[in-house]
């Protein structure tokens, strides 16, 4: 672990062009009203908003995904692992990143989601539909930190909160900046017993949760510096490190499984800025991943140690009549040390053009992007979107788009199981979607529904008895339809309140006057069958993927009266087969959650007291078979800020 904490006392810098540069003086200028037809973001990207990231601040990403999403989040079990799945794809279909760098383990080729704390980023977006940036099968997750923007030259946070589990979790952040340089360092510790009680079926008695213990830690260092008007450079890092016990499942009588996984994530960025009609950036990232896995009870000990290289440079060029285009090249090199060891490398070309006509009110974008490996011959993917701008802020858009996903270390080369002979997934998409905003001076709402059509080819599925084996099932094909919606109502119009000056004179707590009613709701169905398979007498075809429910219905609503709110968040998941031929399944289950948070600002410092009830209905249920879920469960939590 020492190793690691060196690359701590190395802070790397970051770029950032908006921040830096700031006018010595304030000048009057009109204002001007621009109307225009861009390519906008497809109306299957999700932006997580601040008052969600305020309640789960303290917790998991996968418990924020579970309650503002259209996710499927695959949970197995307390202190285990927890994946995502968008629109019926696998775990590994998905990418995800942080400040543009995708973090999926070089070697698995998945995230664990309950190892990301929601307090780490400032901004969290999901992509549900394929994009050009994304260079995945179905979707992705973007994390970023923003650079310091405070009026005051420090800033800071400080969060704690403890669970009725016997969780404890802490977090502090510390922020500068001072004319080029600006700074973000991030702490995050998490100790959690997890033990609560509950009923195993299997057995038919009340047991305790046992060998549950997990200890995290994260340190972030985000440092900006602004070169000139043109030059900017940062570099990030991320080191965490995790030590847990995995509990026995209900069929188990016991566990002694331990898992410890430790990486260090670095991203060097420079950006080159001419004028508003070019922009030239680049970055090259380190990632290194120690995985070590034991379970005495069979006598095995697994020890994995993973290094990823990724470099990537992007062009972009602005041309008169609302043309765009963009040039990228990026390159990974990633290795498995191991007695033989082994290498992936990948190179590629992406070309993004994109024409807006005013007259018509349409935009359109392509993309063509060429990928060459060492172990792989790689087709080509393409896309095309389309959207189309309707009276009353009303948007329609179609996307046609080819992609590819090359197998991972672990599913090559894994001791024992792994299959060298995997070929590269393909997927064919077609999504069709509109969106409609609505915006008053004191109503606002904004509703997105899309649907789409997949085929996979290649589908990479781990068989087998006491030994698995990754193999290529011919296709999989999933379509559905996914909405959301999301309303806020002003009850009571703002008041008067008093200048921030006499606040801080007379000690007082800032009054807000606003009552507030604001509302979500996200709805998906989904239908991933396989369509063929290369598997004698497989008795999968026409069948569900195992784990995939057709029906998810998620809603939350609050109302903020003042410096309270009250948050109500609800959540459905249908019915999953867990095998593949459907003989097996689990039941529906719905959870909810209840969270009121009291805001207190004395002098600069805003506190936030927050309580939080989980699991309300105190509901049995289990994400994947065996692992049981805790049930109601009641979080206190503080976050204080300052400038």
């Amino acid at each position: 672990m020492n190793k690691y904490l060196l690359y701590l006392l190395f802070p790397f810098l970051s770029l950032h062009q908006q921040s830096m540069a700031q006018s010595d003086t304030a000048h009057q200028i009109p204002t001007v009203m621009i109307r225009t037809y861009r390519i906008t973001p497809p109306a299957t990207e999700q932006y997580i908003d601040s008052l969600a990231k305020l309640e789960f601040a303290t917790k998991g990403l996968h418990q924020l995904l579970e309650y503002r999403s259209n996710v499927l989040v695959k949970n197995y079990g307390v202190s285990a692992l927890s994946t995502i799945s968008i629109r019926g794809s696998s775990a590994a279909q998905t990418s995800v990143k942080w400040q543009g760098l995708n973090i999926n383990n070089a070697m698995t080729g998945i995230t664990d989601f309950s190892n990301l704390p929601v307090g780490l980023f400032d901004d969290i977006r999901v992509h549900y539909g394929d994009h050009p940036s994304q260079r995945s099968l179905s979707g992705s997750i973007d994390l970023e930190n923003r650079i310091p923007t405070s009026d005051s030259k420090y800033s800071g946070k400080l969060l704690y909160s403890f669970e009725s589990t016997g969780n404890h979790t802490f977090g502090i952040q510390q922020s500068f900046h001072q004319r080029k340089t600006a700074n973000t360092l991030k702490l995050f510790v998490s100790n959690e017993q997890n033990k609560f009680t509950y009923y195993n079926t299997i057995r038919d008695s009340m047991q305790t949760l046992a060998h549950a213990h997990r200890k995290s830690i994260h340190v972030m260092n985000d440092l900006y510096y602004q070169l000139n008007a043109k030059h900017s450079i940062s570099w990030h890092t991320w080191f965490s490190s995790m030590l847990r016990e995995i509990p026995a499942a209900n069929f188990e009588i016991r566990s002694n499984k331990l898992e410890d996984i430790q990486s260090i994530r670095s991203l060097l960025k420079w950006k080159y800025r001419k004028n508003s009609f070019y922009q030239l950036e680049s970055s090259l990232g380190y990632v290194q991943e120690n995985y070590h896995y034991q379970d005495p009870d069979v006598n095995l000990n697994t020890q994995a140690n993973v290094t990823q290289i990724p470099f990537q440079c992007l062009a972009s060029m602005n041309f008169p009549k609302q043309q765009t285009l963009q040039v990228e090249l990026n390159s990974a090199y990633s290795f498995l040390h191991s007695q033989q060891q082994h290498d992936l490398v990948k190179a590629g070309i992406q070309v993004n053009y994109g024409k807006s006509f005013f007259t018509y009110r349409l935009a359109v974008k392509t993309y063509v992007q060429k990928e060459v490996s060492n172990l792989f011959e790689i087709p080509m993917s393409i896309g095309l979107q389309a959207v189309y701008r309707l009276p009353l802020q009303t948007d329609i858009y179609a996307t046609i788009s080819q992609t590819n996903r090359t197998p991972t270390l672990n599913e090559l080369y894994y001791n024992p199981g792994g299959n060298k002979n995997l070929r590269p997934e393909k997927s064919n998409n077609l999504e069709l979607g509109t969106r409609i905003h609505y915006a008053k001076p004191r109503t606002k709402w904004n509703a997105e529904i899309s649907s789409f059509n997949r085929q996979v080819s290649n589908w990479i599925v781990w068989y087998g008895n006491s030994i698995l084996t990754p193999q290529n099932i011919s296709k999989v094909q999933s379509y559905g339809v996914e909405a959301q919606v999301n309303f806020s109502y002003l009850i009571k119009k703002p008041l008067p309140v008093e200048p921030y000056e006499v606040i801080i004179a007379s000690k007082q707590p800032r009054k807000e006057s606003n009552t507030k009613f604001i509302s979500g709701l996200f709805y998906a169905y989904t239908i991933a069958t396989t369509q063929s398979s290369l598997l004698p007498n497989d008795y999968s075809i026409g069948k569900q993927i195992p784990y995939i429910p057709r029906y998810q219905f998620k809603w939350n609503t609050g109302l903020q009266i003042k410096q309270l709110q009250v948050t109500g968040s609800y959540a459905y998941t249908g019915y999953r087969f867990v095998t593949t031929d459907e003989t097996q399944y689990l039941k529906p289950y719905t959870i909810m959650q209840l969270d009121m948070r009291y805001k207190l600002i004395v002098r600069n410092m805003s506190h936030h007291i927050n309580f939080t009830i989980s699991n309300l209905l105190n509901t049995h249920y289990e994400s994947i078979i065996g692992r049981v879920m805790p049930g109601r469960t009641i979080t206190i939590g503080l976050q204080t800020s300052w400038n």
